[in-house]
């Protein structure tokens, strides 16, 4: 299961940054408590997380991060999410309900139309269009009814 949210917070806002010959996990967003709740989450894995969420306050508004020491699963890791040294969906990734909530609490959102309820949207602009097309197949195959957005959203609807 630790695999599957960790796929998901990958698809997300995580990432991972290369430290000489092993890596290290990184992460923001605007919920403190969400990185509380995560730093609890990786300890599991015994990923080093030291005590300090770091507090940003940018042009882009107030948010927190967190950063790991490193880690041979996160070196494993980084290879299998940077393998030409910039993010890309890995060729084998299962999409699972745990990693597609936990993409969807790191880069979702609803839209609405007037107050109408239309689709569930999750930011994927950092993957190319054949990426996003590739996790719609795994989304559709979940269940889910999805579309690839040229804006490099991924789309969900009832």
């Amino acid at each position: 299961m630790f695999d599957d949210i960790f796929d998901g917070l990958m698809l997300g806002d995580g990432g991972l940054q290369k430290q000489a010959v092993s890596a290290r996990y990184v992460h923001s967003c605007k919920e403190k408590d969400y990185l509380e709740w995560l730093k609890i989450s990786l300890s599991t894995k015994d990923i080093p997380i030291p005590t300090r969420i770091y507090e940003k306050d940018e042009k882009r508004g107030k948010y927190y991060q967190i950063y790991s020491k490193t880690h041979p699963y996160l070196t494993n890791q980084h290879n299998r999410w940077y393998p030409d040294g910039k993010k890309q969906v890995p060729k084998y990734l299962e999409l699972t309900p745990f990693s597609v909530l936990h993409w969807y609490i790191g880069d979702g959102g609803l839209d609405s139309d007037k107050g109408y309820l239309r689709q569930i949207s999750i930011s994927a602009h950092s993957f190319s269009f054949e990426e996003r097309q590739f996790l719609v197949c795994k989304l559709n195959a979940l269940g889910f009814k999805s579309s690839n957005r040229k804006n490099g959203l991924i789309c969900i609807k009832k």
